[in-house]
């Protein structure tokens, strides 16, 4: 009993130094990052963890390869011109468009179509990266924009040439349930519009100061009274 008392107030000690000196100092931080190229897939579904990909504000649902070509892979409408808005990489033989796999490809034909990050936590966020007229056709003025929640602008330009590139930096401040969309919409023609999108998202998590602490001293409660208990049983 008096072995369970001690230990109880050990670890009420401890705890309360922990709060008391580790969650108000500098901490040591986690750096997480989610690139939109990397990420993207069309068999993790839709979402796809952070990311979702959609058209005229709707989840797309319909996956393939374009031309049979599995470096295509793409999320569209699986209709035809000018309904049929893609989002995915290009690789050899799409269209008008050269192979880039270092950006998403994104086809609005006659609407908007989306790339959304929606994280499940609160935080800051770093965002940088560009839009780029993908399509060697060329020529097809269009609007480029990045929002948050759908109401607050945070970035907008235009695209009018092939390997037109727009780049952005931007720091977000994110609560959970917001998010921020990165839209390429129709312009003055539904044809040619194909445009990479390459997006580099960071943010820091602090680790509270104290937790390496608490934990090491959970360890030596757990060490002593151990070795406590054998003494015990010994005697």
């Amino acid at each position: 009993m008096l072995f369970q008392r001690r230990s109880k107030f050990s670890f009420g000690i401890l705890l309360a130094g922990a709060v008391a000196l580790g969650w108000t100092g500098a901490a040591p931080a986690a750096t997480l990052t989610y690139d939109a190229v990397t990420d993207f897939s069309i068999t993790n579904g839709n979402p796809n963890g952070f990311w979702s990909y959609r058209a005229d504000g709707t989840l797309l649902t319909h996956t393939e390869n374009i031309n049979g070509n599995a470096a295509n892979p793409a999320w569209d409408r699986g209709s035809s011109e000018p309904n049929f808005r893609t989002i995915g990489i290009v690789g050899a033989g799409y269209l008008t468009i050269p192979a880039n796999t270092s950006v998403l490809n994104l086809d609005p034909e006659g609407g908007t179509v989306t790339v959304r990050f929606k994280p499940t936590y609160s935080g800051t966020f770093t965002v940088t990266g560009y839009f780029l007229g993908d399509d060697n056709h060329g020529g097809v003025t269009h609007p480029v924009t990045i929002d948050k929640d759908g109401a607050t602008s945070l970035f907008a330009s235009t695209i009018t040439s092939f390997h037109e590139q727009k780049n952005f930096s931007l720091s977000v401040a994110l609560l959970f349930g917001d998010y921020i969309d990165f839209n390429v919409s129709v312009g003055t023609d539904y044809r040619y519009l194909s445009t990479g999108l390459s997006a580099l998202i960071t943010t820091t998590t602090p680790l509270p100061a104290a937790l390496p602490l608490f934990a090491s001293g959970l360890g030596a409660i757990g060490v002593t009274a151990w070795r406590r208990k054998r003494k015990a049983r010994a005697a």
